[in-house]
């Protein structure tokens, strides 16, 4: 009887073992979407290559354009992007199919020199193909960068406002100063 007990409990964790081992892990599609961003930040274009589904597209929602496989992955090798880190990482698995939503935090330098730091919220959709998780899909939120830009295009313009209002106060203030003395005169 105890080894019957015995052998039913070995089968059982043997069984659960197995199941787990098929059953996709969050780990795994965080490590996935680490390993995305180490391609980019190393301009790794044969493991992009490798990780982004043929029918990948980088969208922004409520915006109908997108950009195409080919477009990112010559983006994603063509910038100088660095020092990606991922926040409030969220994994839901459908099936072959898993939605991996974060914040993620990056730099990028400009042609001019110039780093900038930003982040975004990011929605990727993995799916599995030949038992590989491989990105079909990458949504990104409102950047903090825009904002920025916005920001201080706001600044310079209101600085530009105030320097054309002061220059033409000048101007109607000489123009007056020279009236009033012309009709003294």
């Amino acid at each position: 009887m105890m080894k019957s007990f015995l052998f039913s409990v070995l089968c059982v964790v043997h069984v659960a073992a197995r199941a787990q081992s098929v059953v996709p892990s969050e780990q795994e599609l965080i490590d996935r979407s680490n390993t995305l961003m180490s391609a980019v930040d190393h301009q790794d274009r044969a493991a992009l290559e490798g990780l982004v589904a043929e029918e990948f597209r980088l969208e922004v929602p409520g915006d109908t354009a997108f950009t195409p496989r080919a477009e990112w992955i010559d983006n994603a090798v063509g910038m100088d992007w660095s020092d990606f880190k991922f926040h409030n990482v969220k994994v839901h698995f459908f099936g072959d199919v898993a939605v991996v939503s974060s914040l993620l935090d990056f730099k990028i330098t400009t042609s001019w020199g110039l780093p900038i730091s930003s982040n975004t919220q990011v929605t990727d959709v993995w799916v599995q193909r030949d038992g590989q998780w491989k990105i079909a899909v990458r949504q990104l939120g409102a950047a903090s960068i825009s904002s920025t830009l916005r920001m201080v295009a706001g600044f310079i313009a209101g600085i530009v406002a105030f320097l054309v209002i002061r220059f033409v106060v000048r101007r109607w203030r000489r123009a007056r100063a020279k009236g009033t003395m012309a009709s003294a005169a």
